[in-house]
Parts: structure tokens; C-alpha cells; sequence
């Protein structure tokens, strides 16, 4: 089992020029090995960052794709 920290959207290199502001993360769609997907609901307002998601990772593809992205950090 794996879990995550949302960091944000302007983690991402380079940031995306025509967005002036990055809201909160409403919800995170992580793919699975089976083809399906994740959906992690945030609380409401979103997911605050450097908070933890409320969600144990244990598929193999979803805990790879997580490490890869820069918005997530996985917490040891």
C-alpha cells in the first residue's frame, strides 16, 4: 500500500501559460492495470496542499503512474 501528497498544480513544468490561478484538486482519476480507473473524491474546498489522500494505492500501474507525476508526492 502506497499514499500520496497532493502538491499542487503549479508543480508542473513548465506551467501552463493561460492559467492565471490553479484552484484546488476537486478529484484524482488514477488508471489501474486493468484498464479502469481510481476516482478519489476530495473533502469539500479540495484536496489542500501537501495533504495526504485519504487512499491506500495498492495497484501496481496507479502507483507508478503517481510517482511519475509531479503533483503527487508519495509518503514513506
Amino acid at each position: 500500500m502506497a499514499q500520496f501528497k497532493w502538491l499542487g498544480e503549479d508543480q508542473l513544468d513548465p506551467p501552463q501559460q493561460w492559467v492565471k490561478e490553479y484552484g484546488p484538486c476537486e478529484q484524482v482519476a488514477v488508471p489501474k492495470k486493468d484498464g479502469t480507473t481510481t476516482v478519489v473524491e476530495a473533502p469539500p474546498g479540495g484536496f489542500p496542499i501537501n495533504s495526504i489522500i485519504p487512499y491506500d494505492f495498492t495497484d501496481e500501474r496507479s502507483i507508478r503512474v503517481l510517482r511519475a507525476d509531479p503533483r503527487f508526492q508519495e509518503v514513506v
